[in-house]
């Protein structure tokens, strides 16, 4: 049930600012709590892997991308409170909250097959033992990192 709740928050996420940009429909307070509620969203999906497979999904990975994700969020704040005016998301920081959304999205799923006893539990605990979502958190990560210096370049 989480992963569906999950899942329409991430995809109503996307149809929001689908819609936001369309039809010109944003607003200060729009620009600074859609990126928040991502942080949110995001945080919680990623403090569960964790859970899942301490060795697959390491809290180093976890804690830098968080740190980065709030850090920004919070310059993002004190950019707004200034006269400077708010910061806008870059193209850059969205397709880094779509990749992390779509691999928060599929590692919650294997995680939560990988506990099953039913065959689709075999698959998912052969794919958490491949190694292949290490490396993937790995480049989150790195994809994160790159979003956050854009951020401090701007």
């Amino acid at each position: 049930m989480s992963i569906a709740v999950y899942a329409v928050a991430a995809i109503t996420d996307f149809f929001d600012g689908y819609i936001a940009r369309n039809y010109e429909a944003r607003s200060s307070s729009g620009d600074f709590l859609d990126p928040l509620a991502d942080k949110f969203l995001t945080m919680a999906g990623f403090l569960c892997l964790w859970y899942i497979r301490p060795d697959q999904f390491p809290l180093w990975m976890i804690a830098i991308i968080l740190l980065r994700d709030f850090g920004t969020t919070i310059l993002r704040m004190l950019r707004s409170s200034s006269k400077t005016g708010s910061v806008v998301t870059s193209r850059l920081a969205k397709w880094k909250t779509a990749v992390q959304m779509i691999f928060l999205y599929t590692a919650l799923i294997v995680g939560a097959f990988a506990s099953s006893t039913i065959e689709l539990g075999e698959v998912a605990r052969a794919i958490l033992d491949s190694g292949f979502y290490y490396w993937s958190l790995l480049g989150v990560m790195i994809l994160t990192v790159w979003s956050g210096l854009d951020y401090l370049k701007k």
